[in-house]
């Protein structure tokens, strides 16, 4: 019998500056293989922060369209040089916003000069190996997916469902494949308090090629691992094939919440711990439920740590929290080390 064609995919989860961590993962992948990630996957997904990294390694390099312009080492340099510019404390910008109770807490200059810096004036469709990109659209109240390629079409299996596809042909659009790599960054990290959405103009549906518009928060507030998103996918195009998946966290959340605590909180003590406990949740459940699908180590490798030792908050570059990232990175590359070699060996093999 012939072998199944094989599909590999990276997942990278959002959260915010621990994105060194799977940036770190990463880099140990690439210097095992000796090759970049772009060559090492056919898709790479990512949300919020981790769409930056899966953004990052598929940029092309200016006058090279085959070489990435940033290796995963280089993202992990990026998050120690931009990350304090990125979440900039203001004195007036803490006042005026409540500390983002009332306002968003950062403003995005920070984090658009960075996407600018590293991302340059590239479009997604230049990206050298198919990258998905998740994102939500507050308007429509649809997931939306930045795709650097255009999917494959969906057959209606009745009537009625060719019925309701064409009476809802704008229902979960599918984009096309031109929008700049920087607006793409900036639309999936927009993190609800943290900083405002970003408008994205001109999107466009690949069933019908209608135009709109779209208000996008970070992908997290669905996605925040987009690892069954991108599983899905691949089964979409190429129907059959043998599917890994390569998971990469950005790390456990370890700060208890007690009932003590929250059973008389109200909208505003929750506002900012109920972004971490939806992002934390919707990663572990998505773990296990690739880890019933494919097998935990067979088909789904899932690279986590748990933040002890370290701050466990999305913006907090202080440079002594972001080298405790670091060491805890390190930390859980070393203990990995196994399977970390098993990874590499089915990726080159």
């Amino acid at each position: 019998m012939p072998t199944k064609q094989l599909v590999k995919i990276l997942a990278i989860d959002g959260g915010g500056i621990r994105g060194i961590i799977p940036a770190m993962v990463l880099a140990k992948i690439e210097a095992l293989c000796g090759r970049p990630a772009c060559e090492l996957f056919d898709l790479i997904a990512g949300t919020s922060t981790g769409g930056i990294i899966a953004l990052g390694v598929t940029v092309p390099a200016p006058g090279a369209e085959k070489r990435p312009r940033w290796s995963a080492m280089q993202l992990v340099e990026m998050y120690e040089s931009e990350g304090p510019r990125i979440f900039h404390h203001s004195l007036l910008r803490t006042i005026e916003s409540v500390d983002g109770l009332v306002e968003e807490k950062y403003s995005a200059s920070g984090l658009e000069a960075a996407l600018a810096k590293y991302m340059g004036e590239a479009r997604l469709s230049q990206a050298l190996t198919d990258v998905l990109v998740t994102s939500y659209d507050i308007q429509s109240h649809e997931p939306f997916f930045f795709k650097s390629f255009r999917p494959r079409p969906r057959a209606p299996h009745s009537p009625r469902d060719r019925a309701v596809k064409s009476a809802s042909a704008s229902s979960s659009p599918q984009p096309l494949a031109d929008y700049p790599v920087k607006v793409v960054g900036r639309a999936t990290s927009a993190a609800p308090t943290y900083f405002e959405p970003e408008y994205v103009s001109g999107a466009a549906s690949a069933d019908d090629d209608s135009s709109t518009s779209l208000a996008c928060v970070d992908g997290g507030t669905f996605a925040n691992n987009p690892a069954l998103c991108a599983y899905a996918e691949a089964l979409r195009n190429n129907p059959g094939a043998e599917v890994l998946v390569v998971s990469l966290g950005t790390g456990r959340l370890t700060e208890s919440i007690s009932f003590e605590q929250a059973k008389h909180w109200g909208l505003v003590q929750w506002a900012r711990p109920l972004l971490g406990v939806i992002m934390d949740g919707s990663s572990a459940a998505i773990d296990y439920q690739l880890d019933e699908l494919l097998g935990a180590d067979e088909g789904h490798y899932r690279f986590q740590s748990v933040l002890e030792g370290v701050s466990d908050r999305l913006d907090d570059a202080d440079p002594s929290n972001i080298a405790g990232l670091r060491k805890l990175a390190e930390a859980s590359i070393e203990s990995n080390a196994k399977r970390l070699a098993e990874v590499c060996a089915r990726l080159t093999g």
